[in-house]
């Protein structure tokens, strides 16, 4: 198993004993090595080493263990200081919390499953970027373009995977099971897309009706 310490060294990195170093300082101080100017041509190979070294320390520090966790914070923080309804590109996003595309995914993933519900709010794939909202209509326009997506992949287990058996998915308990909850799954998705063609509203609580008491008979 690769740890921490092969990966500084083999990046020419001395490392001291005391392992609970200032990793925010560490970036920074080889941020700065890394961009700075070389005055001459002997210091451009020093420079590059210096790049070398931040790409190594913010590559093992995106996937150690809880990365998720510490990548999910800082990303939620960078929409925080942007505000709620505020679009930021993905490329913005990647840059500024120095991840690949693929550890983006995994953020996504871990920001729905957990920081949304600890927040008290949304966050959405929106036209182009993403965004935390509160906002109940692009909330359902959100949610109803997902559901259209995994709407067309439950059309397409039916049509590419189940139906072509014809009548001889009633002989397979399990696929006959498939083809009946997939389709009304589907048929459910119908009258959910009609719904959602208005903007969100609250539902208003419908109070009872009193009864009029009937005139006292002399």
């Amino acid at each position: 198993m690769i740890t921490i310490d092969d990966l500084l060294e083999d990046a020419a990195l001395p490392i001291t004993p005391d392992t609970s170093f200032d990793v925010g300082a560490m970036l920074r101080r080889l941020a700065a090595d890394a961009h700075r100017r070389p005055d001459n041509g002997g210091e451009v190979g020093s420079t590059a080493q210096a790049g070398h070294r931040l790409s190594t320390v913010c590559r093992w520090m995106i996937n150690a263990p809880g990365a998720a966790q510490h990548i999910g914070e800082l990303a939620w923080n960078l929409f925080d200081e942007a505000g709620e309804d505020v679009l930021l590109p993905r490329e913005q996003i990647t840059e500024s919390i120095h991840t690949t595309d693929g550890q983006f995914e995994r953020t996504k993933g871990y920001i729905r499953d957990h920081m949304t519900m600890e927040k008290g709010k949304a966050f959405l794939a929106y036209r182009g970027g993403y965004m935390i909202t509160t906002d109940p209509g692009k909330i359902a326009e959100n949610a109803s373009l997902r559901m259209r997506r995994i709407n067309t992949e439950l059309r397409r287990v039916l049509s590419g995977s189940v139906n072509p058996l014809g009548d001889q998915v009633a002989d397979y308990e399990v696929l006959a099971m498939f083809q009946d909850e997939i389709a009304h799954m589907t048929r459910t998705y119908d009258r959910m897309s009609k719904a959602t063609m208005t903007m969100a509203k609250p539902v208003r609580s419908v109070k009872p009706k009193r009864r009029r008491r009937a005139a006292a008979r002399t």
